[in-house]
């Protein structure tokens, strides 16, 4: 039976690493299994609620509990785990997200299916810090059982770009719903470098994945992704007033700058594949092709991440410069942020309040 190395990485979480956990334990999988837990130097009670947890839930488990001695961010987390895991497929887990009880068997049944894989994504429900959700985010858009798989260099870096060209954020590059052959983990080693520090581990490692092997997208559920107001790369959003606004548009500005270390990573990892054919099958066309997309969108990351900062006439400005190398996503993105932020803050909380209306009309 395959076997799955379940890696939970956690920071300041304690109030939610309890119920991660404890989904953990609960997978009804019987084949072999075993769960690394990195504490990333939380500054919380994290680290006893992970203990009492073990201590109350994770009997018969092989369990892996290791904190570190500083906070490493969740790409550095994220690597120390991988690197320790002793099965072929390495299923990643944030200890805020819940996991569905059947997550592992439905990733061994795909992986049989397909093992010649090199990544699975699979789909994910939204829920808040209390734990409700209303919405779904699937991989494949035609039903709730589609399973799909790109196998060749061609077809996976078609796949990837134009996913890329229509949304800032990539489809499958979720986390929460990953699970990732150790092979390409063993092949591109670890993210953080001595001249790279990754903030986020997703991008770039779903791009390490279709660089090197065939890739699979499930409509099956593989568990709850959940968005607070502490997440390191989400939050909250709330639109009711002027304030939340303002403060979602300076937190995407933030993240900008966090993305920008991803986009970093990406891009050498794109000119390694240029320069030794054995990190990745795609001709020279398809990578340079998907190096300069990478760099567009670095540079649209380096003109927003900046936007509130700088004066309405200096973004008029950044805007016109830069308009034949931007992204069509950031273009549509931008156009509106022309106003001063305030008013555009005005218009966004008027225009959810019209459509809360509508809706329940």
């Amino acid at each position: 039976m395959v076997g799955l190395s379940m890696v939970v990485t956690c920071y300041n979480l304690e109030k939610y690493i309890e119920e991660s956990l404890r989904s953990v334990f609960a997978q009804d999988y019987n084949g072999p299994m075993e769960v690394i837990i990195i504490d990333d130097a939380s500054r919380d009670n994290s680290v006893q609620v992970i203990e009492s947890t073990i201590k109350k839930y994770g009997a018969g488990w092989d369990i892996t509990f290791l904190r570190n001695e500083k906070n490493l961010g969740v790409s550095g987390a994220t690597d120390r785990g991988w690197q320790l895991a002793k099965y072929d497929w390495i299923i990643e887990i944030d200890g805020d997200d819940v996991q569905y009880p059947d997550r592992c068997t439905k990733t061994a049944r795909l992986i049989e299916k397909y093992p010649n894989a090199g990544a699975i994504f699979m789909s994910f429900s939204c829920i808040d810090s209390a734990g409700r959700g209303n919405w779904i985010s699937y991989m494949i858009k035609d039903n709730s059982d589609s399973v799909f798989c790109a196998v060749t260099p061609h077809e996976r870096a078609d796949i990837f770009m134009e996913r890329k060209e229509k949304s800032a954020v990539a489809r499958g590059a979720y986390g929460c719903s990953f699970a990732i052959n150790k092979k390409v983990v063993k092949l591109w080693g670890h993210l953080n470098s001595d001249h790279i520090k990754c903030f986020a581990q997703d991008p770039p490692w779903e791009l390490r994945a279709f660089l090197s092997q065939s890739i699979v997208w499930s409509n099956q559920l593989a568990c709850k992704y959940r968005s607070h107001s502490t997440n390191i790369l989400n939050y909250e959003r709330k639109c009711d007033t002027i304030e939340d606004c303002i403060k979602n548009e300076l937190s995407m500005c933030d993240y900008d700058k966090k993305e920008l270390q991803a986009l970093g990573r990406m891009i050498a990892d794109v000119k390694l594949a240029l320069t030794y054919n054995s990190y990745s099958d795609w001709d020279k066309n398809d990578l340079n092709s998907c190096l300069k997309m990478l760099k567009q969108y670095e540079l649209a990351r380096t003109v927003r991440s900046d936007w509130w900062a700088s004066w309405v006439i200096k973004r008029v400005y950044l805007l016109i410069r830069n308009w034949n190398n931007l992204p069509l996503v950031f273009k549509r993105c931008l156009i509106p942020r022309l106003v001063p932020l305030r008013l555009f803050a005005w218009l966004k909380m008027r225009k959810r309040r019209i459509d809360i209306e509508d809706k329940n009309t």
